[in-house]
Order: structure tokens, then sequence, then C-alpha cells
């Protein structure tokens, strides 16, 4: 069963929902990396406005989940790699997992939403517009 993305958490430069990877352990699959307020890439396994953020760094994961393998479980193998990265952004994502191997459930999953697209459209035409015009001249060829 595949959980909806929310449009805020892949528009995210500090989120990344896991359940777009492919892990062994089915608890990973309803989480998060996150970016925590000292920038670390940790797991939050539950968010709540009520209760709070539960989380747990990426080295105690063998203990917490019990792994038999312990530091060698595919899981924290691959956990290991993406939470040193700078950013979850979606563009950096998709390099940094071709870079390190790790093939994702579905590409489509790693995009921004429609709404940032737009936001990001506007932003990108004011400054690449005036770079062409500059570069490539205003007149025709």
């Amino acid at each position: 069963m595949t959980n909806p993305i929310a449009d805020a958490d892949m528009d995210s430069l500090f989120v990344l929902p896991l359940h777009i990877l492919p892990f062994k352990t089915e608890a990973l699959q309803r989480a998060r990396l996150i970016k925590n307020h000292r920038l670390e890439g940790v797991i939050e396994l539950f968010a709540e406005r009520e209760t709070g953020s539960g989380q747990i760094n990426v080295d105690d994961l063998a203990d917490h989940f019990q792994w038999k393998e312990g530091l060698a479980h595919p899981d924290l193998q691959i956990l290991s790699q993406l939470a040193p990265l700078p950013s979850f952004d979606v563009y950096s994502l998709r390099r940094s997992m071709r870079d390190i191997g790790i093939s994702i459930a579905e590409g489509s999953e790693l995009q921004l939403s429609e709404e940032k697209n737009k936001e990001l459209t506007t932003y990108m035409s004011s400054f690449t517009l005036p770079l062409i015009k500059q570069i490539y001249g205003g007149g025709r060829p």
C-alpha cells in the first residue's frame, strides 16, 4: 500500500518520506527522514501537533528495531548514506540516490508539487530570460 506524499514534504528541503525507498522494515515505510533543529538527518517515526515529533538517530536504528544483522542491516546501509546529505530536495535526491546506487519505487514521486513548480517557474523566468537575451542577443539570428 502506497501512502500519498504530502506536497509540503516533497517541496521541502529537509524532509524525505521513506515509503518511496525499498526498505525491508515495514515501520520505516511509515516514517520520514528529516533534518532536525541541529540539521542532522534523523528518522521521524511520528509527528503530531499534540504530542510532538518522535525522532531517532540513524545510528540507533539497529538497537531500536532489534535487527539481528546489526549495523550490516540493508535498511541501515541506505539510511547511513542518505542521512548526511545536506539537502533532501527532489533534485539533489535524484542525483544523490543515483550516485549511491539506490533505486526508488517510482521516479514520479521525486517531483515538486504543481503549485511549487508554478512558483519557481515565475522566479526562473525573471532570472533566465535576461540571461538568455544577454548571451544570445535580443535580435533574431
